[in-house]
């Protein structure tokens, strides 16, 4: 089944328009080096999918309110999910890259500051083993939806069940380079405003 011109047409139109985005900013902050590219590509990528979701999902109100006797446009609700379930898991990864989830410090903070360290550098430990038994299971549910063709949207299902082998793959990354860090470091962990400061220096 081929993929729809519509599918085509408006993912193409919000790449062009992320990326004027992007080159805007680019050229207002001036931002160079490998790691800032990165920040760049993972903010692109997450705002392509936020207007693929938007507009998908714009297209699919108006039409079924206002068009449904002239107009088919039966794509736009798989192509909004496709999208949403993307950027859920691209948005998780580039939130623990920042070390931006939200974590409950209560009894961290009750302890001496090496048990502080100890205790973050055990929890590294485990989302990067979480992550990668995730990248492992990801991998193998996406490879048994090859051949399964989405009916609307034309492409293998495996689309969007690669996005959490490929999301988890990056929070591993992330995880140990968090862990060298942290065993690096002899302090505390910064504060939120100086991990945002470091996450951003990646």
């Amino acid at each position: 089944m081929d993929i729809p011109e519509g599918v085509v047409a408006l993912i193409a139109l919000c790449m062009l328009a992320a990326g004027i985005m992007q080159w805007l900013r680019y050229r207002q902050t001036g931002i160079s080096g490998a790691a800032a590219l990165w920040i760049l590509f993972e903010e692109y990528v997450a705002i392509v999918l936020i207007l693929i979701t938007a507009v998908a999902v714009a297209i699919q109100i108006t039409v079924r309110y206002f068009l449904a006797r002239y107009v088919v446009v039966s794509w736009t609700q798989d192509l909004a999910l496709l999208a949403l379930i993307w950027l859920s898991f691209w948005t998780a990864a580039a939130l623990h890259r920042r070390r931006d989830h939200i974590s409950l410090s209560l009894v961290r903070d009750l302890l001496p500051e090496r048990a502080q360290r100890m205790m973050l550098i055990i929890a590294d430990i485990i989302v990067f083993l979480i992550a990668c038994l995730l990248v492992w299971y990801g991998f193998r549910e996406a490879k048994f939806q090859t051949d399964i063709d989405s009916l609307t949207l034309g492409v293998p299902l495996a689309t969007s069940a690669s996005a959490v082998p490929v999301c988890f793959a990056l929070i591993a990354i992330y995880s140990i380079v968090h862990l060298v860090n942290r065993i690096r470091s002899p302090h505390n962990p910064p504060s939120a405003p100086a991990k945002r400061e470091e996450a951003e220096a990646l």
